[in-house]
């Protein structure tokens, strides 16, 4: 970064009106500003390492003077734990946005592990105190949570997802119009998939390369647009890591050391899970794909001159093999998979929705000291040959090399090999979507990614839940769990419906209240309470009829439950009960009860008749034990 003595006079000088300028001030100013354009000059700096001219607001950047790019940050989407239809037609939906892109658009693929605030995740988890019996129980659950944050997976870590694609163009404004379309497309496309995703504004873009260029560091991204146009700063003075030095094979930035290195296919057939192997480890990675697609026509010349050049080298194996005397049928196994391989190949571009690309992996890696640097490099070669992978080192352009690793659509790196659309589809960029809403409630850990389960019920889509699980799994232990998450963090009323007693210790403990329904409880609720001392907006007496309609439609039942005049006559003799009720000296000892609802019923004559004997059970009954007048505390 820039350090010198004029930086803070001159950002001082620049909020001042051009009537407020004095000599003095124009002269700080134009010392500021001829020191940027001397350091803007020098290669040295490491802000000229960062590859772009210029940032927009809207999130376009120049790369080169004929270049722009735009970035779509996308997310994840179950795909290792869907069934294999869905998972063919995951793949099929992202073979076809790979095929969107034509030979004028270069696309980058960026996948990286970057470091998250811990202490802003963990402080996120806990459970504010209440002043009440229960803050030491918080306390302790608060230690369990953050424990099981710390311990796995990677919640300390986010893996990022980047789409870069860039265009050539003359200006800006040429260059808008083609990259706006495209992202448009290509965000309905990733909808397609089930994969949300959003287009990067230029401040997003700019937090995206703090974090990609400051690894290990604390501060916070913080940035203004006005506030770098009056200081006559550049938007790479925001980004820029503290140093940088480049070393043959690795480099050392800040107070971390990194290297990037390419990835070169060995294997015909890769794997689906070849991407994920790399992101789920807990490092910081970063996966890059360079895209470069050819033209149909191009490519369909490029396969055949390839196929002619095997044929001829097929038919001087042969002419060897006539004039010393051997079969000329016996030909180098390598020959005959080069044919197989590419007529292959012929036959899908031909045929079969297949493109054919260039491409250019490449890896890079950080760490905080040269030896888990090296321990890193290790694991990545290891990870490599389980996928039939070679792993190199970027030998010498170490500083070309992390430009290209960067969401910022430019590739200075040499090594590239010819791919068609499943080859590269292959490099799958979903596994499973995280579920990690920090004032929700803790559900348990991702099967796939090991990462907390935080959901907040009443902020997703469909609030309601179902436990499902064979005997012993822990069904009512989840639930338990639940109620004692929702009982510590809200104020929200738990009702319990427990058949079998098994919550009454729970409840006993969280100081709840515990209600018997049976026919020989003590404990009465009257379904003919009424809140007659609450302002509500609705009738409370054509609330209650509603009810009371309904109750009466269960205990008659039937195939077609009360016929029309029975609800006219049940809802008639509410009201009138209600509205003797309001009329005398409305309170708790005189609220009606099932008894005052049969007797009026009754008094209806014929037309009531079947209601009035269905109802009769329950009030002079056997199940009388809702003709009774409330004594629990129903608050």
């Amino acid at each position: 970064m820039f350090k010198n003595k004029y930086k803070a006079e001159a950002a001082a000088a620049m909020q001042k009106t051009a009537a407020q300028m004095t000599k003095k001030d124009k002269k700080v100013i134009a010392a500021r500003m001829g020191e940027i354009k001397r350091y803007k000059n020098d290669k040295k700096t490491v802000q000229n390492t960062i590859p772009y001219i210029q940032m927009f607001k809207d999130g376009i950047c120049q790369v080169t003077e004929n270049c722009y790019s735009r970035t779509i940050q996308f997310f994840d989407v179950n795909y290792e734990l869907a069934e294999f239809d869905e998972q063919n037609r995951i793949f099929s939906k992202y073979c076809d946005m790979l095929n969107f892109f034509d030979n004028t658009v270069r696309f980058q693929l960026t996948f990286e592990n970057q470091n998250r605030s811990q202490e802003k995740l963990v402080k996120s988890i806990q459970i504010p105190q209440q002043d009440d019996d229960f803050d030491e129980v918080r306390q302790e659950y608060s230690e369990m949570l953050t424990s099981k944050l710390l311990s796995g997976g990677g919640n300390g870590q986010t893996c990022r997802k980047f789409l870069t694609f860039s265009v050539e163009a003359t200006s800006y404004k040429s260059a808008r119009a083609k990259l706006i379309g495209l992202s448009t497309e290509l965000i309905k496309m990733l909808k397609a998939i089930g994969v949300e995703a959003q287009v990067l504004s230029g401040k997003e873009r700019l937090e995206t390369l703090y974090y990609s260029l400051n690894p290990y560091r604390n501060a916070p991204f913080i940035f203004d647009w006005n506030k770098m146009i009056r200081s006559g700063m550049d938007t790479k003075d925001f980004i820029a890591p503290t140093s940088l030095k480049f070393n043959k094979s690795n480099f050392e930035i800040g107070e971390a050391f990194g290297a990037v290195s390419t990835i070169n296919i060995l294997a015909g057939e890769l794997p689906d899970t070849v991407l994920s192997d790399f992101m789920k480890s807990q490092n910081l990675f970063c996966v890059n794909l360079h895209v470069q697609p050819f033209d149909q026509i191009t490519a369909l010349k490029f396969v055949k001159r390839k196929l002619t050049n095997v044929e001829q080298m097929k038919v001087d194996e042969q002419k060897k093999a006539s004039k010393a005397g051997y079969d000329p049928d016996i030909l180098p196994p390598s020959i005959k998979m080069y044919i197989d391989d590419l007529e292959k190949l012929l036959e899908d571009l031909s045929s079969k929705n297949e493109r054919l690309f260039h491409i250019s992996i490449s890896i890079r890696n950080y760490a905080k000291s040269k030896k888990d640097l090296t321990l890193q490099l290790d694991l990545l070669k290891r990870l490599c040959q389980k996928n039939n992978c070679m792993i190199q080192p970027c030998g010498y352009i170490q500083e070309s090399a992390i430009g290209s690793t960067l969401p910022l659509g430019i590739n200075e790196i040499p090594v590239s090999r010819e791919m068609h659309t499943s080859g590269i589809a292959v490099f799958v960029p979903f596994t499973t979507r995280e579920l990690f809403q920090p004032e929700g409630t803790y559900y348990g850990v991702n099967s796939i990614s090991g990462n907390m389960i935080m959901a907040d019920r009443s902020n997703l889509k469909n609030p309601n839940g179902l436990i499902l699980g064979t005997p012993g799994s822990g069904k009512s232990f989840s639930a338990k769990r639940e109620i004692l998450d929702s009982f510590l963090k809200t104020t929200d009323d738990i009702i319990i419906c427990d058949p079998e007693g098994e919550y009454f210790p729970l409840v006993q403990k969280l100081n709840g209240q515990l209600i018997k329904i049976s026919s020989n409880s003590e404990q009465y609720i009257n379904p003919m309470d009424i809140n007659f001392g609450a302002d509500m907006d609705e009738n409370p007496i054509s609330m209650k009829s509603d009810f009371i309609i309904s109750l009466c439609e269960i205990i008659v039942g039937g195939k077609y439950g009360l016929t029309a005049e029975e609800r006219s006559v049940i809802d008639k003799c509410v009201r009138n009960i209600y509205m003797r009720f309001f009329k005398s000296d409305p309170t708790e000892e005189t609220m009606p009860t099932l008894a005052d609802l049969h007797k009026e019923l009754v008094e209806q004559g014929e037309i009531a008749l079947r209601v009035a004997n269905s109802l009769e059970m329950y009030v002079t009954g056997s199940q009388n034990l809702f003709n009774h007048r409330t004594n629990i505390d129903m608050s």
